[in-house]
C-alpha cells in the first residue's frame, strides 16, 4: 500500500486553488475558451457538445470502497447522480457546472483521485495492489464481473451498493478490468448467490443466475451454472 506524500497533498490543494481562480476568470469573460483550454485539460476537464466533462483516470484500475462512496457523493452533489465508467480505466462526470468543478476536484483528491496531469506524483492512498489476484490458495473464491460494454453509467445508489458488496463479501475493492468489465474480487463461492441477488436488486446484473459472469482468481471468464 502507498500513502499520499504531504508535499503531494499541498501541491494538489494549491493547484485546485489556482484552477478555481482560472474558472472564475473564464466565467467572468476575462479569458477566452482558447486561453482556458490548456488550464482545464491539466485538470481533467474536456469540452464536448458545448458542456464541460470531468474525467478522472484510475491508472491502477483499483477503486476502494471509500473511493466508490466519494464518487457517489460527487455524482449527487455536482452532477446528475451518475458517473460513467469507461473501459479505458477512467471515470467521467458529464454534467458538472464549471463553477462546481474545483469543489468536486477537492472532494475527489481527498480520497486520492485526481487527473494525472495535475497531480504529478500524486498516488492514491487506498493502494494499487491486486491482492485477490496475487494471493495463493483461493480455490474457494472467484471474482464477479460486471460488463461495461465500452462505457456505462452508474448511479450514486449503484456505486454505494458496489461499495457495500466490496466491504461485506470481498476485500473492499472494485477493479476496472481491461476486458470491459468491473470486477468484484475474492468473493467466496458460498456468497455468490447473495452477491448476485444484490446486483440484481440494484440493476447491476440480469435476473437469471446463469447470466452471472464469474472469473477465477486468475481472471479467466466462465459463466455461472444455473442451480
Amino acid at each position: 500500500m502507498y500513502s499520499q506524500d504531504e508535499l503531494d497533498r499541498e501541491s494538489v490543494t494549491s493547484r485546485i486553488s489556482v484552477f478555481r481562480d482560472q474558472i472564475e476568470r473564464r466565467l467572468a469573460g476575462e479569458i477566452t475558451e482558447a486561453e482556458f483550454k490548456p488550464m482545464r485539460l491539466m485538470n481533467g476537464i474536456h469540452l464536448w457538445d458545448h458542456a464541460y466533462m470531468l474525467s478522472i483516470p484510475v491508472p491502477s484500475g483499483v477503486l476502494s470502497s471509500r473511493q466508490l462512496r466519494m464518487l457517489a457523493h460527487v455524482a449527487r452533489a455536482y452532477d446528475r447522480g451518475y458517473a460513467h465508467f469507461t473501459a479505458r480505466r477512467g471515470i467521467e462526470f458529464h454534467w458538472p457546472a464549471l463553477s462546481d468543478i474545483p469543489s468536486a476536484l477537492a472532494d475527489l483528491a481527498s480520497v486520492g483521485l485526481y487527473p494525472a496531469e495535475a497531480g504529478g506524483g500524486f498516488i492514491p492512498d487506498d493502494g494499487v495492489d491486486h491482492p485477490a489476484d496475487a494471493a495463493p490458495g483461493h480455490s474457494n473464491h472467484a471474482s464477479v464481473a460486471i460488463p461495461l460494454d465500452g462505457a456505462r453509467a452508474f448511479s450514486d445508489n449503484q456505486m454505494e451498493a458496489l461499495a457495500d458488496l466490496a466491504e461485506t463479501y470481498g476485500v473492499g475493492e472494485l477493479h476496472i478490468g481491461y476486458e470491459q468489465e468491473l470486477v468484484l474480487p475474492h468473493i467466496a463461492h458460498a456468497d455468490l448467490e447473495p452477491v448476485h441477488d444484490k446486483l440484481v436488486e440494484n440493476g447491476l446484473a440480469a435476473s437469471r443466475p446463469a447470466d452471472l459472469v464469474l472469473l477465477t482468481e486468475g481472471h479467466h471468464a466462465r459463466e455461472a451454472q444455473a442451480a
